[in-house]
Formats: structure tokens, sequence, C-alpha cells
């Protein structure tokens, strides 16, 4: 990898057990607040670009940019074909419903 890049691998399943954790949700925010101060690109994948990382961004959207659920998965639907898998959609909800932000 160029020295420029950061990469950072999280190494999250995508199946109804995989718990979005909040300690390391706020490690990649840091990661793409300081990439946005700096007008730099970020690119957050994972295998499919269905799931894992779609719910990265969303959860990205409501805590940091203060969008609504619905706003941030329309946003998203609107770009891209998302498959997200119900455990994590039912953390996103819950994130949302309770305001959780760091």
């Amino acid at each position: 990898l160029p020295n420029n890049v950061i990469y950072l691998k999280i190494p999250w399943i995508d199946n109804v057990n995989q718990n979005l954790h909040y300690d390391i949700l706020k490690i990649i925010f840091d990661i793409i607040d300081n990439a946005v101060s700096k007008n730099e690109n970020i690119l957050i994948h994972c295998f499919a670009g269905k799931s894992r990382s779609v719910s990265v961004v969303m959860a990205y959207l409501i805590i940091r940019r203060d969008l609504s659920y619905d706003d941030a998965y329309d946003l998203l639907t609107s770009k891209r074909n998302i498959d997200i898998n119900m455990s994590f959609l039912g953390q996103l909800i819950t994130i949302y419903k309770n305001n959780i932000k760091f």
C-alpha cells in the first residue's frame, strides 16, 4: 500500500450474531472525519458492498451527521443496491431511536 493510505481491517462477519461494536465504530468515524476535514477520499468496503460497509456508513450518517434512520437509508439506496442483514438493521434502528452519539 502507498504510504499515504490508511488501511483498517475490521474482522466482522455478515451474520445475525455480529454486533456493530461502538468502540470500533468510533475509531472508524474518527478516521472518516479526519479524512473529510482534509478533503481526502475514503473507501469503505466489504466483500459484496451491500451489508457490512453499508451498515458502517449508515451508522456514520446517523451518529455523526445527524440523519434520521429513514434519511440515511434512503440516501444509501439512492446510490446503490444494498442488502443489510436484519441484525445490523435492528442495531441501526436502536442507534437512531436511542440517539446514540459518539
